[in-house]
């Protein structure tokens, strides 16, 4: 029963309609035959229903196979190359037609790539975004040469409409003291389908070049099930604090 009702859907309301009406005209048959008392036409008739029957059965079953062949494409498809430069990552606007993005968590000094190239997209989706801001300034770890007190210093004051717009769309946004030499961008933790994005800042590296390593939920579940970890215990560990307003920019004068 649940297969047949996750098979009835509006797009099939057509072939539904003439199957019910291929059925109640053999049912109609069998009854007329059956008060006319001529046996062979109402053997007939019911060998048709049999064979609508038949047929109804067969046909859920090649819909139900073609779905399932239809789902591993996308799944196949969801997983590209393993090492790709930064500048190539895709937008998630193209993910998106693959795997459906239903949430959206990121780790970074700035995200300014992931935010320049799909802020659009973001914004729709902001109640399902985190993002995590290193604050290198306080970190013991890996300090940077550009000063981010306040995360963003003013050579990077571009990026606070960015920010600007995911704040008042309720995205969730956290600064964690500390810099972890990587960011992370995990498409649909939660969820069967998905994919991680983890980016190697490199030394002295142009951020188009940094290494980006790809993994597939689907592919390599422990792996990503591990970053997803990773992002949790910075989320909600001691070291990271709401972002309750806009940051003031550290002036350089």
């Amino acid at each position: 029963m649940t297969r047949l009702s996750a098979w009835l859907t509006p797009k099939r309301a057509v072939l539904v309609l003439t199957i019910l009406l291929a059925l109640i005209s053999s049912l109609y048959e069998v009854v007329a035959d059956g008060e006319d008392t001529n046996a062979g036409e109402g053997t007939n008739a019911i060998v048709t229903l049999l064979i609508g029957f038949l047929a109804f059965d067969l046909l859920i079953e090649r819909i139900n196979l073609l779905e399932r062949i239809d789902q591993k494409v996308d799944i196949i498809r969801s997983s590209t190359s393993r090492l790709i430069r930064h500048s190539n990552l895709e937008l998630l606007e193209e993910i998106d037609k693959r795997i459906a993005i239903k949430e959206v968590w990121t780790m970074a000094a700035t995200a300014g790539h992931l935010l320049t190239e799909n802020i659009s997209f973001l914004e729709k989706k902001a109640q399902k975004v985190r993002l995590l801001l290193y604050d290198t300034e306080k970190s013991d770890n890996m300090a940077s040469s550009t000063d981010r007190g306040t995360v963003i210093s003013d050579e990077e004051k571009w990026l606070r409409p960015l920010y600007s717009k995911l704040y008042e769309a309720d995205c969730e946004i956290k600064i964690l003291k500390a810099n972890l030499g990587f960011s992370l961008l995990l498409i649909n933790p939660n969820h069967k389908v998905g994919s991680a994005y983890l980016t190697v800042y490199g030394y002295q590296t142009n951020p188009a070049e940094r290494l980006t390593i790809i993994i597939s939920k689907v592919e390599e579940e422990d792996w990503f099930n591990f970053l997803v970890k990773q992002f949790n215990l910075a989320w909600d560990g001691n070291e990271a604090h709401v972002w309750k307003q806009l940051p003031n920019f550290k002036s350089s004068s």
